[in-house]
């Protein structure tokens, strides 16, 4: 390698100059590099904040589901119940129905008597006695 001549050297004001420099760009360099420090210490608490809250939205939503499928399961089986209770309402509702047929048809034979019409009672003579006086009070 080839040398260069010892009088190119710069002058020494030059080289404090430079110096200088170095030392400036070494403390924003030192700064920035404590402003990052910084900065990655709030990035990870917000990321390690961010785990812990999705870890406890996962568990708040396995719990949610647990609940929806016990939620799904009671309402089949009310839907079951309800069925039976819709079938003896229908066999009920079938026998009120054919009780009042035949209460019907008792009323109607009762109330007209098959050989005549039936007279309504003289309410006058119902309410005296034998001898024509009303009853005593």
């Amino acid at each position: 390698m080839l040398r260069p001549p010892a009088n190119s050297r710069p002058p020494a004001g030059e080289i404090a100059a430079t110096t200088t420099e170095i030392g400036a760009t070494s403390k924003e360099i030192s700064a920035t590099s404590k402003e990052l420090v910084k900065t990655m210490g709030e990035v990870s608490a917000g990321a390690e904040q961010s785990a812990t809250l999705a870890g406890s939205g996962q568990a708040g939503l396995s719990r949610m589901e647990e609940t929806m499928r016990h939620i799904m399961d009671a309402a089949g089986t009310i839907n079951t119940k309800l069925v039976v209770l819709n079938e003896k309402a229908g066999n009920i509702n079938q026998v009120v129905t054919t009780i009042t047929k035949v209460a019907d048809q008792t009323i109607c034979s009762r109330s007209t008597p098959p050989s005549s019409p039936r007279k309504p009672a003289n309410t006058a003579a119902v309410s005296r006695r034998r001898d024509g006086n009303p009853p005593p009070r």
